[in-house]
């Protein structure tokens, strides 16, 4: 089971070229995205400039395409 680091999820956010390979192993497997990823995630976006909005919903993404059975993640980053 793979472990989405932060490169992982930027690039996946970005669309580029290793985006996408993240994106196939998403859809194909489950895996793992330590928390510690979400704290440094958050942490460049908010330097980016992004909306605090928008960094709650990459956030709640994370959190939903990490193979929770929980739909919670999905249902909240939707609403916003």
């Amino acid at each position: 089971m793979p472990v989405y680091d932060t490169y992982a999820w930027i690039e996946y956010f970005r669309g580029s070229e290793k985006g996408a390979i993240v994106k196939r192993l998403l859809e194909s497997q489950e895996g793992y995205t330590p928390s510690i990823v979400l704290a440094e995630a958050a942490r460049k976006y908010r330097r980016e400039g992004f909306s605090e909005d928008d960094i709650l919903k990459r956030l709640l993404f994370h959190c939903w395409q990490d193979g929770s059975s929980n739909n919670r993640y999905r249902d909240i980053a939707e609403s916003l």
